[in-house]
């Protein structure tokens, strides 16, 4: 499930929430690829795994 890598973490956090009844495998970019401190509190607030990286080194503008 991709998300947009613009959201911030608490609207991740509501989303993530959200899709937990879809059974997703995994939330792809639920973040700012760079947002390490993001990443690591919504991966310890939800069961999904998360993936990030396919836009690193792309800046900001992808």
């Amino acid at each position: 499930m991709v998300t947009s890598a613009a959201a911030i973490l608490p609207k991740a956090l509501q989303r993530a929430l959200t899709l937990v009844k879809f059974d997703i495998a995994w939330l792809e970019e639920p973040l700012y690829p760079f947002d390490v401190r993001g990443h690591a509190e919504l991966a310890a607030a939800i069961t999904t795994p998360l993936l990030h990286g396919d836009n690193h080194g792309q800046g900001e503008s992808g």
